[in-house]
């Protein structure tokens, strides 16, 4: 598992790394050792969206774009999603949160 800490209060995610790699191009140096610490990371995204890490962490154990907290997702929510993915070079969400859109 990885450890991702979000927000300004680094509030925390922990994800399988196996899950994180396949689908985020930004976090693949995890996989092959290339990224400090990759054998027990913690990483810390201060500047990141608590709501949008949410998201996306339910959309990469679900394949369903399910904003959490909302039963009717706001262009908003969408959008911190579509830019989570951009920024952290996830084309399969920023395409999810596109149809949504």
């Amino acid at each position: 598992l990885v450890t991702i800490r979000v927000g300004p209060n680094l509030q925390e995610f922990s994800i399988h790394k196996g899950l994180l790699c396949y689908y985020s191009l930004h976090f693949k140096p995890l996989s092959n050792g290339r990224w400090p610490q990759s054998d027990k990371p913690v990483i810390d995204l201060p500047n990141d969206d608590v709501g949008a890490w949410k998201d996306f962490q339910s959309w990469l154990y679900t394949r369903r774009l399910q904003p959490a907290e909302r039963t009717n997702p706001t262009s908003k929510a969408l959008c911190h999603m579509y830019i989570l993915g951009d920024m952290r070079q996830i084309p399969a969400l920023k395409n999810a949160a596109l149809d949504r859109i």
